[in-house]
């Protein structure tokens, strides 16, 4: 089994097909660091009581849930001991999970020690009062694990959106959205799939840009708060601006910048 199936199923929000081809490619003898992390991560975001696609899954896929993240994460460690991304994820997933011990100033010197592998930007800047830290590297994160589409790059995204949001650096939008049956787990679900289209102004001429919600939409009645990032120009869209959401290139939703 491919595990090309697997990231395909992944980045589809197919949990339990991916997490089952995942396992079959690790088993038949794919066991590089990229497979073993993705796998890992996919089965500990699905164990989140708040993903709404949870209460689907199988019995079966639940009790493979809770011991398959510990499992992968520890061949992960024992077979690349000195990746930062596997000493990154052992030590993250066991703090959020465990209180196990993992600051600040540990994920900076798993930074120091491999500048180029930018995961551990997203322990420091989640900690309070360091969310302004590191701007660059944050936004060149966030675009590697949104590109990614898998599990683990939508978690990274997901923590990091809300940051860039909370920083100004990406434009917040509200609209009306008239989603099939009051669907508002699409957008949880499914991010990448539609785009937001900008009106001209007297000044500027109309341009579209990707929309990438945050892992939780704000939803008020019918209205939702959404954010906007442009991966070649993450500057903001000014305030007031009138907008159109659109998916599949057709007009889905409105409203204004904000």
């Amino acid at each position: 089994m491919s595990v090309s199936e697997a990231r395909a199923a992944d980045r589809a929000c197919q949990w339990e097909s991916a997490g089952a081809l995942y396992d079959e490619a690790i088993a038949a003898g794919d066991r590089s660091l990229e497979t073993l992390l993705d796998a890992a991560v996919l089965y500990w975001q699905s164990t989140d009581g708040g993903l709404p696609a949870a209460r689907f899954f199988s019995r079966e896929f639940w009790g493979r849930a809770g011991s398959r993240p510990r499992e992968l994460l520890a061949e992960a460690a024992s077979t690349y001991p000195s990746s930062t991304l596997a000493r990154f994820w052992m030590r993250y997933i066991a703090n959020i999970d465990f209180g196990e011990r993992f600051g600040v100033e540990d994920a900076r010197r798993l930074l120091e020690e491999d500048p180029g592998e930018l995961v551990p930007v997203l322990r420091i800047v989640m900690t309070p009062g360091h969310d302004h830290e590191l701007p660059n590297e944050t936004s060149e994160l966030f675009k590697r694990s949104h590109a990614a589409g898998t599990a683990r790059g939508r978690y990274v995204a997901s923590v990091l959106s809300n940051i860039l949001a909370k920083n100004g650096e990406w434009a917040t939008l509200t609209t009306k959205v008239p989603l099939p049956a009051g669907n508002t787990e699409d957008f949880d679900e499914r991010r990448g799939w539609t785009s937001v289209r900008f009106a001209p102004t007297e000044f500027a001429p109309a341009f579209e840009r990707a929309l990438v919600s945050s892992s939780r939409p704000v939803w008020k009645g019918p209205w939702i708060t959404l954010y906007f990032w442009a991966v070649d120009d993450p500057g903001p869209v000014e305030a007031g601006r009138k907008f159109e959401l659109l998916r599949d290139n057709v007009v889905v939703g409105h409203g204004f910048v904000h």
